[in-house]
């Protein structure tokens, strides 16, 4: 099979379509899924005419947006290799249309494409147990990357193993947040484990130059001295105590005995 292409859907169920590969672009790219689950699908080698810098090209690609604020779309047990850019990604398709919820990837494995999933433009996103590995330049992207320049948003990514990515684990970027990343395995990725910026680029490095270490402000240091004082004092009392009591001890006399024993202690 050389292609999927479809808009619009609602109450599909594409499942186990093996395999689409070697497409010229997007392996399997459908838009304004609402209702549906896409389960099983294979895509590998998709998006060859992608030159590198382009958003297309992807193994699986799905266009959000359209149905309102609620779009029920599950993407389960897809594997995407190999493609020329993402994986699996989801796109909203116009600026002005509100990032729709209720939008799941589950238990999928993306592997040596440019980005492994990428969300851009849903709200909610929730990706969980899937493997993001060797991927070129992130395993997981949420960022404003696509065609309407909106970000991804409010979602969780939990349970994943983001392993062995040439560049960073986790790419963050011009998204309005908040998004969780919890109980993830990130690892042995060539650059970052997760990278977050306002825009996107290469890592800024400081140009501070160390300056002088911070003094004490004159409170600070007269509280200092007055507790090193009430410090040597209270050694000094101990010792003094101590010393009384190895002379009663050698003289023969208990700490409990009369004369100036307890009464007179406290009174030194």
């Amino acid at each position: 099979m050389d292609t999927v292409g479809a808009a619009r859907a609602a109450n599909g169920r594409p499942r186990t379509i093996r395999d689409i590969h070697d497409t010229a672009a997007t392996g399997f790219g459908c838009d304004f899924l609402h209702d549906t689950v896409v389960e099983g699908v294979l895509a590998q080698r998709c998006g060859r005419q992608d030159p590198g810098g382009q958003m297309g090209g992807a193994g699986l690609g799905i266009g959000v947006g359209g149905w309102g604020p609620v779009e029920r779309l599950t993407v389960s047990d897809c594997t995407a290799v190999g493609n020329g850019t993402n994986g699996i990604f989801l796109e909203l398709q116009q600026e002005d249309w509100e990032p729709p919820r209720g939008i799941r990837i589950t238990s999928c494995h993306c592997e040596d494409n440019r980005f492994g999933i990428s969300g851009w433009g849903a709200d909610g996103l929730i990706v969980t147990a899937s493997t993001m590995i060797a991927n070129h330049e992130a395993g997981c992207d949420v960022s404003s990357q696509g065609t309407t320049s909106v970000g991804g948003r409010g979602g969780i990514v939990t349970g994943c193993v983001i392993d062995g990515n040439l560049r960073d684990g986790v790419g963050f970027g011009n998204s309005p947040g908040p998004y969780a990343f919890r109980g993830n395995r990130i690892s042995s990725n060539g650059r970052y484990g997760f990278w977050g910026a306002a825009t996107r680029g290469p890592p800024r490095t400081s140009s501070r130059r160390p300056g002088p270490a911070r003094q004490p402000r004159p409170r600070q240091r007269a509280a200092g001295r007055a507790g090193n004082l009430w410090g040597r004092r209270r050694r000094a009392l101990y010792a003094a105590r101590a010393g009384r009591r190895e002379r009663r001890l050698a003289a023969g006399r208990s700490p409990g005995q009369a004369g100036d024993g307890g009464g007179a202690e406290r009174a030194g």
